[in-house]
């Protein structure tokens, strides 16, 4: 992850990372609006995937034409927690 996020209010970061298609790997850099309110943080992002560059097969048909491209959008909703911090664990005393 690149850039902040910030505790309260719109944030933008990115988030680098592979994905993997048929066994191919492709890396990629994401662009990633964020919002957070209270303890609700949602995430918007976009990214194309050239399938036919990327080895896979064109799902054109004699009457069913599509673009060499898909443009994915995603949008997460989850919410944000808390770090636990854990104390060490005592030992029994020896006797």
């Amino acid at each position: 992850m690149k850039g902040t996020l910030a505790p309260a209010g719109s944030s933008q970061i990115q988030l680098e990372g592979v994905i993997t298609l048929h066994g191919q790997t492709h890396p990629m850099t994401l662009d990633v609006k964020t919002e957070v309110q209270g303890n609700s943080l949602s995430a918007d992002t976009s990214f194309t995937i050239p399938y036919i560059e990327w080895g896979l097969k064109n799902p054109s048909a004699l009457f069913l034409k599509v673009n060499d491209k898909v443009q994915i959008h995603i949008h997460a909703v989850g919410q944000l927690k808390s770090a636990a911090v854990s104390a060490p664990v005592a030992s029994p005393p020896h006797r």
